[in-house]
């Protein structure tokens, strides 16, 4: 009865040590994965960081190249605009 005692004891230490040892390879596994994601994420972080410096150089650069172009054109917007609300100031007072 003791012996079998003894070996039912050490058939269960040594399950629950094999649940022990797959518990601890899955964490490890899911450990790993973990920080290979990680590093994908920083790695993607990285990208679009560089990728919005990249475009905002782009924007400016672009912006620049549209005031130059629109420079004697918003003057000449800016007249129109005065000119068509006198226009209308006048036309308004004539018809009263």
């Amino acid at each position: 009865l003791v012996e079998r005692g003894t070996a039912t004891d050490d058939t269960e230490f040594q399950q629950r040590v094999d649940r022990f040892e797959q518990a601890q390879a899955e964490q490890d596994r899911l450990t790993a994965e973990a920080n290979a994601e990680k590093r994908r994420q920083e790695d993607r972080s990285e990208r679009l960081e560089t990728t919005f410096e990249e475009n905002e150089l782009l924007i400016a650069d672009r912006t620049e190249q549209l005031n130059t172009r629109l420079g004697s054109l918003r003057e000449l917007f800016g007249v129109l605009q005065q000119v068509a609300g006198d226009a209308r100031s006048l036309f308004e007072n004539s018809i009263t």
